[in-house]
């Protein structure tokens, strides 16, 4: 079985914010759960480099000017052994309108479609991880934009909740 292969995702995940969101920066009255860049709250945890990898880069033809570049060598064991996880940096409360936005594009894949798949999770961090948001996207070689709006399913403080990219 040939592996699996690299999968871009942008910055342009800049919008995780309450209260919806309209292009890279929250609406009036809403704020970002990822702070001022949400690229730099993105942090790898790749479990062997048997798995993947996970990269930042330059990017070229992207929405953004800077990415996260993922590869994945083998299907990994657990689905979070190769993903990205950005720990909210303001509160939200039970309830709360949420908004998420990235990009995703693939380099290469040895998949049938061509395409890579991300799976996005808005979840509490430890207590049973409890998701808000549970969800798949896939994209081919141009670069798809992907947009969710979710309800907040619990109260959380700063720090309580994350943002998964899994691949």
């Amino acid at each position: 079985m040939r592996p699996r292969l690299p999968a871009l995702l942008t910055a342009v995940l800049v919008a995780l914010s309450c209260a919806g969101a309209d292009g890279l920066n929250p609406p009036p009255g809403g704020r970002s759960l990822l702070g001022p860049n949400p690229l730099d709250q993105l942090k790898p945890h790749v479990v062997g480099p048997e798995t993947g990898a996970a990269v930042r880069a330059a990017a070229t033809g992207a929405p953004s000017a800077e990415v996260w570049r993922l590869s994945t060598l083998r299907h990994p064991e657990n689905p979070w052994d190769l993903q990205l996880v950005a720990v909210t940096t303001a509160p939200v409360r039970k309830g709360d309108s949420l908004w998420l936005r990235f990009s995703l594009r693939t380099l290469e894949s040895s998949a049938e479609t061509g395409e890579a798949r991300v799976a996005a999770v808005f979840e509490t961090i430890g207590n049973g991880f409890e998701k808000s948001l549970n969800t798949g996207a896939s994209a081919g070689r141009d670069w798809k934009e992907f947009a969710y709006a979710f309800e907040c399913r619990n109260d959380l403080d700063a720090g309580a909740g994350q943002l998964v990219l899994r691949f």
